[in-house]
């Protein structure tokens, strides 16, 4: 359990029922706290609230309505009824407003393990590691030689927005806080599962890592693959059956992951299809536009899910499993051969990352031999001062998957000789 210290006032004049109450910061946090452990717990529902009880409230705090009242009239809370519960009862949603997620700061966080919770679960090499033991070693002394860049006493992690930039997302910076919190305190975890290998620092978000954590007192650089799944998947079918390479969707396909617009025709392709029979019923929710966030996740669901379900997404539905079968029909063939044969695409594709990103950290080794290495799944970081040398081998191993898969070009064409030809000429015809 976690105790976050916010920042806020002590002795509180407040009116309440008539009766001028006195508040203390204390309550307020432990309110305050209830919130945030619910949010980091049950995570929160499309609309951002929270399920509280009022006997939960009450445990914590036995005056609780005057100080829930004072949170709520000054706009650091919201409330709504909560509808997503299976009994009859009508509790209420708690969530944080804008104007609090702005404000909030928090001044301490106190860590409360379970009983049994280990500080440290440092895995060793083993026969279900499947990368070198050296490289492995030498991963994990990188690791725990990171340097971590956390103190709320003289500055606050960043906050950021949803994928629209319309709200904060504070779920992940009280998480991003917790992850940073407990690593710095030496509760560390360095173990290999399903092909991938789980660190404190693979749990921080993307702009936490990059702005908390250093190696050799220096600002990391991040190099990842660019859509990876869909790279891979690239990689897997060409591997399972060669001749997909002659296959004009295959190619179509190919062309947009390399070029990096996969996601983005991928986004507008579903939205098309979604909006089609939608008509004038603007205020149809269901068949509002997806983000492009949300179109990555709809992938890794189709690759993950039934070859005949519809998903369903923050309240709406999407059938792409019909859209990869229209638009890249070879490709969806070889998924649905996968899944009959009982496999798993993700751990097929995964297999393939983690093979790709550690012959790069073997090279980079064996060619440096004071460079230090922190991994986060399809990516990793360096120092600052290794960026360039890094850059030419990160180059040199993208661009050999790129020449192996077949790109779309554009035919130029001639047109000098067309006029000639008496195709193209300069007179003003009258084309009526």
């Amino acid at each position: 359990m976690m105790i976050f210290e916010f920042n806020l006032s002590d002795n509180i004049s407040y009116q309440y029922r008539g009766i001028n109450k006195i508040l203390k910061k204390d309550n307020l946090n432990d309110i305050l706290n209830l919130l945030a452990n619910k949010i980091l717990r049950n995570g929160v529902d499309q609309n951002g609230y929270t399920l509280i009880y009022s006997y939960e409230i009450k445990v914590v705090n036995w005056e609780y309505k005057a100080y829930l009242s004072y949170l709520l009239s000054v706009g650091f809370l919201e409330r709504d009824y909560y509808l997503n519960t299976e009994d009859n009862k009508k509790p209420y949603g708690y969530r944080f407003t804008e104007k609090m997620k702005e404000i909030i700061e928090l001044s301490g966080i106190i860590y409360r393990p379970n009983q049994n919770e280990s500080k440290k679960k440092i895995q060793k090499h083993d026969k279900n590691v499947s990368i070198s033991s050296d490289v492995f070693d030498r991963l994990k002394k990188d690791f725990l030689g990171a340097e971590i860049i956390y103190n709320l006493k003289n500055g606050q992690i960043e906050k950021t927005k949803d994928e629209w930039g319309n709200f904060y997302k504070i779920e992940k910076w009280l998480h991003n806080n917790v992850e940073l919190n407990k690593w710095k305190k030496g509760y560390v975890s360095f173990s290999w599962s399903s092909e991938r290998l789980y660190t404190n620092f693979v749990r921080l978000s993307s702009n936490i890592r990059a702005n908390n954590i250093q190696l050799n007192g220096e600002k990391i650089v991040e190099f990842d693959v660019k859509s990876s799944f869909p790279l891979m998947l690239a990689m897997y079918c060409l591997n399972k059956t060669p001749e997909i390479i002659d296959d004009y969707d295959f190619k179509n396909y190919c062309t947009a992951v390399i070029n990096g617009t996969f996601y983005n025709e991928l986004m507008s392709g579903l939205n098309d299809n979604r909006n089609s029979t939608k008509g004038d019923m603007e205020s149809d929710l269901s068949t509002r536009l997806l983000s492009k966030k949300e179109a990555k996740t709809l992938f890794q669901m189709y690759l993950n899910g039934n070859n005949n379900k519809v998903h369903y997404l923050n309240g709406v539905s999407c059938d792409i499993n019909s859209y990869m079968e229209y638009k890249y029909p070879s490709i969806h063939q070889v998924l649905v051969q996968l899944k009959d044969e009982g496999k798993k695409p993700y751990d097929e594709l995964v297999q393939l990352e983690t093979k790709l990103i550690f012959e790069i950290i073997e090279e980079l080794y064996d060619s440096f031999s004071d460079i230090k290495i922190l991994t986060c799944h399809d990516a990793i970081y360096v120092p600052k001062s290794f960026e360039v040398r890094t850059r030419a081998i990160w180059d040199k191993h993208m661009n050999n998957i790129k020449s192996i898969l077949p790109v779309e070009h554009e035919i130029e064409l001639d047109y000098s000789n067309l006029e000639s030809l008496g195709i193209f000429c300069d007179d003003d015809d009258d084309w009526d």
